[in-house]
C-alpha cells in the first residue's frame, strides 16, 4: 500500500501544477462572467485543498518546518490589513467577496494566496519549486498557441462557443484581429500575464545544456512574445521592455557569451516578428504621445448613441489620470484603512471629477483604479499600501539575495526578477488578476525555495503523538476542510444558477431559479436580490391577474429593502433598484415616493455623474412630477451639455423641438 505522506505530497504537487498550467486557460459561459469568476472559482477549490492536505501532512509528521521570510511575514501583515479594512468597509460584501464579474481583491481572494504562498513554502522542495516553474512556461506557451490563431480570424474561443473556427463571435470593441486576449479575456491582462513569464521561458532555454530542451524553452519563447505582441497592449509593451532589460543586466556579459547562440537566434527571431506585427502597437504608442499633448476637456466627445458629438475616443492615458485623481480624493477620505477592498466601484462615484463626462468612456463604471498601487491606496488606505509596499520590497530582496548564489539556479531567479519587475509596471497602469496574481505568488514562494542558506523554523507537535489527540486533529482537519468546500461549492453553485435565471425567458423557472441561487448561496449578495427582483418587476406588466401582480410586487420590494440593507452605499446596487421601482411605479403609482427616495439618494452617492441626475428625473416622470423632472435634467445638461438623450426628454417634458 503507497505511503499516505506521499500521496498527500504527490497531490499537494498536482494542486501546484493545475494552479500553473490551468488557472490561465480556464473559462465557461456557465457563470456570470466568461473568464475571470471560473478562474477565481478554481484558485478557491485549489487553496482550499492545499489548506486541508498541509494541515493533515502536519498532523501525520507531527512536526512544520518553513522557511524564515520577511516577505510571507509581510503578506501575512498585508492579508491582516485587508481584513482590518474589510471589517470597517464602507461595504462588507464586496470588500469580502470582491466585485462580482472579477472576485479577484477581495479578502476571500486575498486569504486563497495567502494559503498558496504559505503551503508551497512549507510543502515543495527546491526540485519541485522548479517543476512549478517549468509548468508555468507550459501554461503560458498553451495560452499563446490558443490566442495567436485568433489574430488571423481563427479563434479557438469561437470555436469552443458557437462552433465556428472564427473570430468573429465578438463584439467589434473586443475583436481578437485587432488585440488578442486569448483565455484571460482582455488585451492588457494577457500582456500583462505573458511579461511575467517570457523571462523565465528565455533562462531556461540557457538554463538546460540539452540541446533538445534548449530548442523547446526557444520555442516557447518566440511563441510568448509573439502572443505578447499582438496584444497591442501599451503597458505589457513597456513591461515587456523593462523586463528584459533587467533580465540581460543581471544575467551579465559572461552568461550573454557562454549563451551566444541561442540569445542571438532568439533576438533576430524577436526583431522579426516586431518588424511584422508591432506596426499597430507602435501607432497606438504614437497616437498616446500625441494626444497627451492635448486638453481632454476640449478635445474628446463621445462616440456614443447618447452623445450629440462623435469624434475620436479619449486616450485612455488622458482617463487614467483623471480616475487616479478620484482615487486620490477617495483616500484623502478614507486615509487610515482605506473605504474597504473592491469598493472603488462605489467610493469612486462619490469623487468623480467632473472632467470624467467630457470623455468618450463617461458612461463607463470603474471597478478599478487602473493602477494597482493607488487602487491599493483608495481602497485599503496608508496601511494598506505599506504593507503591500513592504512584501514587494522583502520580496525582491529575497530575490536578489538567492541571484546572488553561485549556482544555476540563479538563472531562474534572475528571470524571476525580471519577470516582476516589468509585471510591476504593467499593473502601474492597469490591474492585477487572478492568473497574475497567481502566477506572482507562485513565482515568489518557489524562488525563495531555491536558497539553500535561507534558515528555516522547525515546531514539533510533540501533543499528536497522543493517540487521543491524533483522532481530534483528524477530525479537526477534516471538518474544517469539508466546511470550507462547502463554502466555496455553494458560492459557485449560486453564481452557476444566478446566471442561469438570467438567461431565461420562462418566468416560473427563472424565480425558480433566482430563488434556488439564493438560498444557495452563503452569502446575501445584494447584486443578485437586485437582479432578481428587476426581472421579476419587468414581467408586472404582462400579468393580468391583480393578485399574481400583488405578490409578485411584494416580493420584488422585498428584494430591494433586503439588498439596500445589505449595502446602502452601493451605487450600483441602488441604481438597478432606482430603476426596479419605475416598473413598479409603472404598475402602481403607491410606490411613487420610495422610488423618489431612492432616486433622490441615487444622486447623493454620485453627485457629478449624469446618469444619477437622469434616472432620478424618469422616475419623476413616472410619477407626473415634470417640474423637479426638468430640474434634474437641467442639472444633467449642467455637468453634460453634450448628452443627446437628456436633451430630448427635456424637450418632450417641456414641448419644445429640439434644438
Amino acid at each position: 500500500m503507497k505511503n499516505p505522506l506521499d500521496l498527500v505530497n504527490n497531490t499537494i504537487l498536482i494542486i501546484y501544477f493545475a494552479l500553473a498550467v490551468a488557472t490561465p486557460l480556464i473559462f465557461t459561459t456557465a457563470t456570470t462572467e466568461l473568464y475571470e469568476v471560473p478562474k477565481m472559482f478554481f484558485v478557491y477549490f485549489c487553496a482550499v485543498i492545499l489548506f486541508s492536505l498541509t494541515l493533515l501532512k502536519i498532523t501525520i509528521t507531527k512536526k512544520l518546518e518553513i522557511p524564515r521570510s520577511k516577505s510571507l511575514l509581510a503578506l501575512i501583515a498585508f492579508t491582516f490589513v485587508i481584513l482590518i479594512s474589510t471589517i470597517t468597509s464602507t461595504d462588507r460584501y464586496l470588500s469580502t467577496f470582491g466585485y462580482p464579474t472579477r472576485l479577484n481583491g477581495g479578502l476571500l481572494s486575498q486569504i486563497a494566496y495567502l494559503v498558496i504562498f504559505i503551503a508551497a513554502l512549507i510543502n515543495l522542495s527546491r526540485e519541485k519549486a522548479r517543476s512549478v516553474l517549468l509548468a508555468l512556461v507550459i501554461g503560458a506557451t498553451a495560452v499563446s498557441i490558443w490566442g495567436i490563431p485568433s489574430h488571423f480570424g481563427l479563434d479557438p474561443t469561437c470555436f469552443v462557443l458557437t462552433n465556428e473556427l472564427t473570430s468573429a463571435c465578438w463584439q467589434k470593441e473586443f475583436n481578437p484581429i485587432l488585440r488578442i486576449f486569448s483565455t484571460l479575456g482582455q488585451p492588457n491582462w494577457l500582456a500583462s500575464y505573458l511579461v511575467l513569464i517570457l523571462p523565465f521561458s528565455i533562462a531556461f532555454s540557457i538554463f538546460f545544456k540539452n540541446q533538445k530542451h534548449r530548442i523547446f524553452f526557444g520555442v516557447c519563447s518566440v511563441l510568448i512574445f509573439w502572443a505578447l505582441i499582438l496584444t497591442n497592449s501599451r503597458s505589457g509593451f513597456l513591461g515587456l521592455g523593462a523586463s528584459l532589460i533587467v533580465l540581460f543586466i543581471l544575467l551579465g556579459i559572461k552568461t550573454v557569451k557562454e549563451n551566444l547562440k541561442i540569445i542571438t537566434a532568439l533576438t533576430i527571431i524577436f526583431l522579426v516578428l516586431s518588424l511584422f506585427f508591432l506596426a499597430p502597437l507602435t501607432s497606438r504608442l504614437k497616437d498616446a504621445f500625441q494626444n497627451s499633448k492635448v486638453d481632454p476637456i476640449s478635445a474628446t466627445q463621445s462616440s456614443s448613441p447618447n452623445i450629440a458629438s462623435s469624434a475620436g475616443p479619449t486616450e485612455s492615458g488622458q482617463i487614467r489620470l483623471i480616475v487616479w485623481r478620484g482615487a486620490l480624493d477617495v483616500f484623502s477620505h478614507w486615509p487610515i484603512f482605506g473605504s474597504g477592498p473592491e469598493t472603488f466601484v462605489n467610493t469612486y462615484y462619490l469623487y468623480r471629477p467632473i472632467e470624467h463626462n467630457q470623455t468618450t468612456e463617461w458612461e463607463f463604471f470603474y471597478n478599478k483604479a487602473h493602477n494597482e498601487f493607488v487602487n491599493y491606496l483608495a481602497n485599503t488606505g496608508f496601511f494598506g499600501i505599506f504593507s503591500f509596499l513592504a512584501f514587494l520590497l522583502f520580496a525582491f530582496l529575497e530575490l536578489l539575495q538567492v541571484a546572488k548564489l553561485k549556482e544555476n539556479v540563479s538563472i531562474l531567479t534572475k528571470a524571476a526578477i525580471a519577470g516582476a519587475s516589468g509585471y510591476l509596471v504593467t499593473i502601474f497602469f492597469g490591474f492585477s488578476t487572478v492568473a497574475t496574481q497567481t502566477v506572482f505568488f507562485l513565482i515568489t514562494a518557489s524562488i525563495i525555495l531555491f536558497n539553500s542558506k535561507q534558515q528555516k523554523i522547525k515546531i514539533n507537535f510533540k501533543f499528536l503523538e497522543n493517540a487521543n489527540f491524533k483522532k481530534i486533529s483528524f477530525f479537526t482537519v477534516f471538518f474544517l476542510g469539508l466546511f470550507s468546500l462547502v463554502f466555496i461549492l455553494r458560492l459557485t453553485i449560486a453564481n452557476i444558477l444566478e446566471n442561469n435565471a438570467q438567461s431565461s425567458q420562462n418566468f416560473a423557472k427563472q424565480t425558480r431559479t433566482y430563488k434556488n441561487a439564493l438560498t444557495t448561496s452563503p452569502a446575501k449578495n445584494p447584486y443578485l436580490m437586485t437582479n432578481f427582483a428587476f426581472d421579476l418587476a419587468s414581467y408586472l406588466e404582462k400579468e393580468e391577474n391583480q393578485q399574481n401582480k400583488n405578490l409578485i410586487a411584494k416580493e420584488v420590494v422585498a428584494q430591494i429593502e433586503n439588498a439596500i440593507s445589505e449595502s446602502p452605499n452601493n451605487y450600483l446596487v441602488l441604481q438597478r433598484a432606482v430603476k426596479t421601482y419605475v416598473l413598479l411605479i409603472n404598475a402602481d403609482q403607491k410606490y411613487s415616493q420610495q422610488g423618489i427616495n431612492l432616486g433622490t439618494k441615487l444622486t447623493s452617492l454620485a453627485p457629478t455623474y449624469p446618469i444619477s441626475y437622469l434616472t432620478l428625473a424618469k422616475i419623476q416622470i413616472a410619477t407626473d412630477n415634470l417640474s423637479d423632472a426638468q430640474k434634474n435634467i437641467e442639472k444633467v445638461l449642467t455637468q453634460k451639455p453634450d448628452y443627446l438623450e437628456a436633451k430630448e426628454l427635456l424637450d418632450q417634458i417641456t414641448a419644445k423641438p429640439l434644438q
